[in-house]
């Protein structure tokens, strides 16, 4: 594993993510989400896209559950429109990513920090044999690999390719220390080697910034994307679809099930409620109060 960032600043985005959950009384991801991520996009959406979060997402959630990650929920204090209670990572992005990564080098991998991806390396068929890296000397390494997961996130901290599809996109600066490391390295080397782009990179997540905070700009920030790229030449595998990440995924948790045949979150509800000390929870009631004095 690579990650272009210093041990104590592993994780990237997520590791500066609250990770609210959008989760329905149901225990099913929101329907309404769809409905949203539709019409922000102009409804140009990968439907496919949206397929796979539904048939995926609870899945996902239940594997990190049954790997140590630890889930909480609050009544919400605030109308949300997909249920009457609010559901959190337990202690954020950071607890997944100081929960799971000790389960890569006891599995008997290898975490390479300071080291950036280059190019991928192909043969003559175009199969992926490996990957160009250069460590935090600058000298570059060929890793003879069996196959290659993308996982590097977006583009948000690369200002040349956000000024091809954003005016004035040289102004943006991502919310998130972590997402300093989103050069858009994964999707520039599969495209390198003939993948396709999905999604709408004219597009993406902004936020306000208090001007009073220690956040690098007051302008609005960016904090995520809806990028992905697919392989669309052929290999002597199936190919895998890349958002985030690609290859097979492992069979789904069919441990609990909901109405209507879809596993759910229903086990989350034996978690204890937060203590008032929560930051989570600590924030939803802070936004609570303001919405009420404001109002």
């Amino acid at each position: 594993m690579l990650d272009r960032a210093s041990e104590d600043k592993r994780g990237g985005s997520t590791a500066w993510t609250t990770a609210g959950l959008r989760i329905d009384d149901d225990s099913q991801l929101d329907p309404g989400w769809a409905k949203l991520v539709r019409e922000t996009s102009g409804h140009l959406v990968n439907e496919e896209y949206i397929d796979a979060f539904y048939e995926n997402a609870i899945d996902t959630l239940n594997w990190i559950r049954r790997h140590g990650v630890k889930t909480i929920s609050i009544p919400s204090p605030v109308p949300n429109g997909f249920g009457k209670r609010a559901w959190f990572i337990e202690g954020g992005g950071r607890a997944v990513i100081d929960t799971l990564t000790p389960k890569v080098t006891n599995c008997g991998g290898t975490i390479f920090y300071e080291t950036t991806a280059r190019d991928l390396v192909t043969d003559a068929s175009g199969t992926v044999t490996g990957l160009v890296v250069h460590d935090s000397e600058g000298n570059l390494h060929t890793m003879i690999t069996a196959a290659v997961l993308l996982a590097c996130g977006g583009f948000e901290a690369n200002p040349e390719m956000l000024s091809r599809y954003i005016p004035n996109a040289h102004r943006l600066k991502p919310v998130s220390p972590g997402t300093m490391v989103n050069k858009g390295d994964g999707i520039r080397m599969a495209v390198a080697v003939g993948a396709d782009t999905a999604g709408q990179f004219d597009r993406a997540h902004l936020e306000p910034v208090d001007p009073r905070s220690d956040i690098r700009a007051s302008a609005p920030t960016v904090r995520t994307w809806r990028a992905s790229c697919r392989r669309s030449i052929s290999t002597r595998t199936s190919p895998a679809r890349a958002s985030g990440s690609t290859g097979r995924r492992s069979p789904p948790d069919r441990s609990i099930r909901s109405r209507r045949g879809r596993p759910t979150a229903a086990g989350w509800r034996s978690q204890p409620t937060p203590p008032a000390g929560c930051r989570s929870g600590e924030f939803l009631r802070l936004v609570a109060l303001a919405t009420k004095s404001s109002s």
